[in-house]
């Protein structure tokens, strides 16, 4: 546990630091992310998406550290224990406006993350559409729920084509 300020200030700094970098990297897995789908690059995806999914679980184990840190201050526990234990050790403001560099990082990357999977959706919607032209299914249609609310296919589906 830690006593001072001092001790906390140097803990916290470390972390708010590696907490960025983080966040740099996984902007950057972010737009590789968007290159690779709008190039259509499958190997591509696989990559950035192994290293996106290993970035988002160090930011998450460095938010249980910063939770641990905190847990050990008498505000740890309060809802705007961050800024109290920031005010505490640094008067001067430059772990608050470190802390807000980085919430803005996480941001962007939020963002981001949000606009590449309605990427994803829009192209999961071409794919199904291609899928119901080839087997025959009307425009618009999809499952059909029954009196029973179960969804049963639609019976005028047929195969177009066939290899």
């Amino acid at each position: 546990m830690l006593q001072g300020p001092g001790q906390f200030r140097h803990s916290i700094n470390n972390l708010l630091r590696t907490q960025g970098e983080c966040a740099d990297e996984l902007l950057s897995s972010l737009e590789a992310e968007r290159e690779a789908l709008a190039a259509g690059d499958a190997e591509q995806l696989d990559v950035v998406t192994a290293t996106k999914s290993s970035l988002l679980q160090r930011l998450d184990e460095l938010g249980r550290q910063q939770a641990d840190l905190l847990d050990g201050l008498a505000f740890g526990q309060h809802p705007d224990g961050m800024s109290q234990a920031l005010s505490w050790c640094d008067p001067g403001g430059d772990l608050a406006r470190l802390q807000n560099l980085v919430v803005g990082q996480l941001e962007r990357c939020r963002r981001l993350n949000e606009r590449n999977g309605l990427s994803v959706q829009h192209r999961l919607g071409y794919v199904r559409r291609a899928l119901d032209v080839l087997y025959g299914a009307p425009a618009g249609s999809g499952d059909v729920y029954g009196p029973d609310g179960r969804a049963k296919a639609s019976s005028s589906s047929r195969l177009l084509a066939s290899g």
